[in-house]
């Protein structure tokens, strides 16, 4: 029996345990908008909480080229209302830069940096974070523990630069990533068949982060309110 006589039941509990520990979004910064009713509707404030960490990831080939996650990511960048500049870490240096402007994202505001060990990107990204000189921060990782997330969810809100994870195992070594950490969204993209316009092969699905296009569908966990 408890000291106050009062059992809660399970359904309560779960409640309370996902309000105390799912990482919470702040509107702070501003949001990102989408432009896309859908979307809007499953995100605080109609739009991306600026400001805070997010996952981007896929699965299978893509989990490993990481190409479309990285596509999705550039969108998401160029989008950003903040001019100051963004930061790409990773420690496989194959991004296609000459091709970042197809998705709207200027190169000469992209600075690359590249490191030996998934480590030493979270530390960096900590860092760059802490600092509040970036607009926004992506990192390369496969593995994201809880700690580490935590560490840089509240190295974005401390100065308002927006964290990004690109979920990648570029050796083939590919893992789940349903584990929880404290990333406020957490999205899974595919590719889709593309349709023709013009008579020629093009994307499908229109992005309203920038005037560009884009050919993918998704899956967000949005884990501000533990959905």
């Amino acid at each position: 029996m408890s000291p106050t006589g009062i059992h809660p039941d399970h359904a309560t509990l779960q409640v309370l345990r996902s309000h105390l520990h799912a990482p919470q979004a702040s509107v702070a910064y501003g949001v990102l908008r989408f432009g896309d009713t859908s979307v809007a509707a499953c995100l605080p404030a109609g739009g991306l909480a600026l400001g805070n960490l997010h996952e981007i990831g896929a699965r299978g080939l893509e989990a490993e080229t990481g190409a479309v996650a990285a596509g999705f990511a550039a969108c998401l960048l160029a989008g950003l209302p903040d001019r100051r500049p963004v930061f790409w870490v990773a420690p496989c240096c194959d991004l296609y830069v000459p091709g970042l402007p197809a998705y709207g994202l200027d190169p000469g505001r992209l600075i690359l940096v590249h490191t030996d060990t998934e480590a030493e990107t979270l530390a960096a990204m900590e860092t760059m974070l802490r600092a509040g000189t970036a607009a926004a921060v992506l990192g390369e990782v496969g593995k994201l523990g809880r700690l580490p997330a935590r560490r840089l969810q509240l190295a974005c809100r401390k100065r308002g630069s927006t964290g990004f994870v690109l979920r990648r195992w570029p050796h083939g070594r590919w893992e789940t990533v349903e584990e929880a950490t404290a990333a406020v969204t957490r999205w899974e993209v595919t590719p889709t068949p593309s349709e023709a316009a013009f008579r020629e092969p093009g994307p499908a699905l229109a992005c309203g982060v920038t005037a560009r296009s884009w050919w993918a569908r998704g899956r967000l966990d949005y884990g501000g309110n533990g959905r």
